[in-house]
């Protein structure tokens, strides 16, 4: 016998993606995460309308349907052509500066309903533990890690008198996938194909029908695309905590301000060891507190599920040479931590930042 399990469908996720997804590549990002928002369908509109209004917020000159909010990155219209390429990074810094203190400013002043997902994968040690792994593997991995547990846990209702011997179907809300294509669509496709053996949980597996989205740049207002929007800042800001980029050569990878840094070199100002002109440190004092309402916010965002595989499982997990289902519980603990000049220390923590 087939029973079709509809999972919740007043429910979205919306994912977005960071890091390198290359395991075999040098690179100063020995990580990637798959990672995103989980809203009621009630609630998109709220935060698609708090992110319009930021953008004309932020730039009232600006149309902002023709510009992308982005955590890494300023629009374009930030650089003068007349200025040289060191004095329009210097603009956009600003920008960023900007942007993060206002966006900080604006979460402290509403609560958005929604919660946090996510997976990272720490790429010297998945390499290790699958020795011939792929970018595919890697993406696939962490997709279905969250998208696992967003079904089973956010959207199926667990007391449900399930029979082994039915055959089932999960039919699951819809997922948004932010503006991917060719190794990244492929892999997300081939992980939601109909019945395949990694969903050993509630059914043989889940399809998703037409509930799979991938959304692309061509207007910028649109709401889910507003949303994807939310969840590139969200997610920006969560990664740079949790696994803060610090290589040797300086290379900071696609990063215009350190906006974590005040709290890593507190400990050097401290002791002597590191001398900033007053300025600059005021600078780096100014941009942190600033930037602290959003770490407020994210703290309390990640499902505290219960149990999985024999571990305690949350909805943000870490793969590395085995699977840390429970980082949701450490991140929490650690982004109190960094809110009270204190440097992330858990074990999990740790795991993701060591050295390739």
């Amino acid at each position: 016998m087939r029973l079709v399990v509809n999972a919740d469908t007043s429910k979205s996720i919306y994912l977005d993606e960071r890091g390198d997804r290359n395991p075999h590549a040098k690179s100063n990002l020995d990580y990637f995460f798959i990672g995103g928002i989980e809203v009621l369908n009630s609630k998109k509109q709220e935060i698609a309308g708090f992110v319009r209004k930021f953008k004309a917020d932020l730039y009232p000159d600006q149309d902002p349907s023709t510009w992308e909010l982005k955590g890494a990155s300023s629009p374009s219209f930030i650089s003068e052509p007349s200025l040289s390429k060191e004095e329009n990074g210097k603009l956009h810094k600003q920008a960023a500066k900007r942007k993060w203190q206002l966006w900080a400013k604006a979460l402290q002043n509403i609560r958005l309903d929604y919660h946090l997902h996510g997976c990272f994968i720490k790429l010297s040690d998945f390499l290790r533990a699958n020795p011939k792994c792929t970018e595919k593997d890697v993406i696939k991995s962490a997709f279905i890690n969250v998208a696992y547990k967003f079904v089973n846990f956010s959207c199926v209702d667990q007391l449900y008198p399930f029979d082994e011997r039915w055959d089932y179907m999960l039919s699951p809300s819809a997922f948004y996938f932010d503006n991917v294509a060719n190794l990244q669509e492929q892999s997300i496709l081939e992980a939601f194909q109909e019945y395949p053996e990694h969903y050993p949980h509630i059914a043989d597996g889940f399809c998703v029908d037409n509930n799979l989205n991938f959304i692309t740049n061509e207007n910028y207002d649109d709401n889910d695309e507003l949303i994807m929007q939310f969840v590139d800042m969200q997610i920006y800001a969560l990664t740079r905590i949790l696994c803060p980029v610090r290589a040797k050569d300086k290379d900071t990878s696609n990063i215009l301000i350190n906006f974590e840094e005040y709290v890593y070199i507190l400990p050097k100002l401290q002791s002597g060891e590191l001398k900033l002109p007053t300025e600059e440190l005021k600078d780096i004092v100014e941009l942190y507190y600033g930037i602290c309402p959003i770490f407020g916010d994210l703290r309390n965002r990640f499902h505290r599920y219960g149990w999985l595989k024999g571990q305690q499982a949350t909805s943000l997990s870490l793969i590395a040479e085995k699977v840390h289902e429970d980082f949701g519980f450490e991140a929490h603990i650690n982004i109190a931590h960094f809110t009270c000049l204190k440097i992330p220390d858990g074990e999990i923590y740790k795991i993701l930042n060591r050295p390739a």
